[in-house]
């Protein structure tokens, strides 16, 4: 080959590579562009989804708040004079005002009777208003709204859970529906006397408190004692009156437990919205023992048995860590 041929050859090979390579690039520019295109459509329905996200998590805490911040506030507030008053039956109890007969308070004075009754109940009719409407709403929104419906639907479980309450260490002898009871009910309360309610009981007392003609709303202590003056509706709270009936810790060791159980759901509630984490009850304010008693009871079992009823039953509520 002669060097004419030769730088021919070259050449040619030159434009081939030339071409070569600039075919490569408009089909490397085709791609990437195309691959460019698709991660701009890509983002743009990220964009568009995550817009449409924050649009549908605005409109659904609004509806949220809206519909449940009033009813958690009245159930924060409530659940804290519930507990009061579990603290003050403790109080009155080791005072000696709750022995059955003319000493007991919930014997003699009406008014002690009834708002004892009330305060208890009020909280529950918030958690089947808040059931109610949370129904129709995303409550997994809002961590703290979520637990608070939960405290509540947990103390609202409590007065049927009279067995399994009884189970708890240390367990005690429940026996309130055998052919015996009749007998032995009177001589021996603690065992043979019913210390729960049925939860048809349970959710028509409830209903009492949240006639439908209130739109949402529950029944004033006022207004619950007005209805407690009329006979066709004091029947429908039977079943409390009869728990209340010769009431003490000591003769209705069960019931006291539900009491209990419905205590540690209303201080965490509290504490939930005071920001403070998690909150131990204090034995000394549930301790119901008067002197004569010191020597045949423990004052924290029962407390201890309440926590570990709800330990089993909310585990995630319950596990000694802020109930978030």
């Amino acid at each position: 080959m002669n060097e004419t041929d030769l730088k021919l050859t070259l050449a040619w090979i030159a434009a081939l590579g030339s071409f070569v390579a600039a075919l490569f690039n408009h089909f490397s520019k085709r791609a990437t562009e195309q691959e460019l295109a698709e991660l701009k459509d890509r983002l743009d329905q990220a964009g568009k989804d995550r817009d449409a996200r924050r649009d549908y998590e605005y409109e659904a805490r609004k509806k949220l708040y809206e519909a449940c911040e009033p009813l958690i506030f009245q159930g924060v507030e409530l659940a804290e004079r519930a507990l009061v008053r579990i603290q003050g039956l403790a109080r009155t109890a080791s005072q000696g005002s709750l022995e059955p007969g003319k000493n007991s308070w919930l014997e003699i004075d009406e008014y002690y009777l009834h708002s004892t009754i009330y305060y208890l109940l009020a909280p529950l009719a918030i958690q089947r208003l808040l059931r109610e409407r949370l129904t129709l709403l995303d409550q997994s929104l809002d961590p703290r709204i979520r637990t608070s419906y939960q405290l509540l639907r947990e103390a609202f479980a409590a007065p049927t859970q009279d067995f399994r309450l009884a189970e708890m260490r240390p367990n005690l002898p429940y026996d309130p529906h055998g052919e015996h009871v009749p007998a032995k009910e009177t001589e021996d309360p603690a065992q043979y006397s019913w210390q729960g309610l049925a939860q048809g009981e349970l959710e028509n007392m409830v209903d009492k408190l949240i006639p439908r003609d209130l739109q949402g709303r529950y029944l004033s202590f006022g207004e619950f004692q007005r209805l407690m003056a009329e006979k066709k509706h004091r029947e429908a709270f039977q079943p409390i009156l009869k728990l209340f009936s010769r009431f003490h810790p000591r003769l209705k060791p069960i019931f006291w437990r539900i009491l209990l159980a419905q205590a540690h759901c209303y201080a965490q509630l509290g504490a939930l919205h005071q920001g403070l984490g998690w909150t131990e009850l204090r034995e000394a304010e549930f301790d119901w023992r008067s002197p004569g008693d010191r020597e045949s009871a423990t004052g924290g079992e029962a407390l201890q048995a309440a926590r570990a009823y709800l330990q089993l039953r909310a585990p995630k509520l319950f596990r000694g860590e802020p109930p978030v």
